[in-house]
């Protein structure tokens, strides 16, 4: 334990005296340089969330409707089919309520700061 200490404060010593002695530290933005207002990070956030909720919700349809078609007339596979269909619908008028909302939002916070 005592070893792994000291290890641990040497690479804390070692790494403060290359930042001591680096000339400039400049950290460059990882959305681009475009991306300066926390709405547009909120915007890529939502974007990529989009991206991937779309494939998951038609999947679910899909799984959905095959439910449906193995049913076969019985009423607890009629019923879990209709709660899958239920909740993947649910799921996805959340996520475009979530978009609308967060357009809402940075659409009023953009009138106000303009004075509009």
């Amino acid at each position: 334990m005592k070893s792994m200490m000291t290890g641990l404060y040497m690479m804390v010593f070692m790494f403060s005296v290359r930042v001591t002695h680096a000339q400039t530290v400049s950290l460059e933005n990882p959305l681009g340089d475009d991306t300066t207002e926390i709405s547009q990070l909120v915007d890529i956030i939502i974007d990529v969330l989009m991206d991937i909720m779309i494939p998951v919700v038609v999947f679910f349809v899909i799984y959905a409707g095959f439910l449906f078609v193995t049913a076969s007339g019985n009423e607890q596979k009629l019923t879990q089919a209709k709660k899958v269909l239920l909740y993947t619908a649910i799921g996805a008028a959340i996520f475009i309520a979530a978009d609308v909302i967060s357009d809402v939002i940075v659409n009023t916070l953009q009138g106000v700061s303009d004075g509009s």
